[in-house]
């Protein structure tokens, strides 16, 4: 698995199945969209063109990355 950073808070995660795009889409107004504040690390699963998951931690989306390619064997 090999991570690559196009931007600030935009990477490539570049695995056996294909590239996961990895962003991170904080909530503009965390009191208007309910959403909570801070980071949030949306993830997008090869051959996809929207999130699939979403994480607290780059670091918590990496590791789902790995456990999910790893449990493919």
């Amino acid at each position: 698995m090999k991570v690559k950073r196009n931007a600030p808070g935009s990477y490539e995660v570049h695995t056996a199945s294909g590239v996961y795009g990895l962003e991170n889409c904080p909530a503009e107004n965390p009191r208007a969209t309910g959403l909570p504040a801070g980071p949030r690390w949306m993830l997008t699963y090869p051959g996809e063109y929207t999130a699939d998951a979403e994480f607290r931690t780059k670091r918590a989306a990496l590791a789902s990355v790995r456990a999910f390619e790893e449990s493919k064997g």
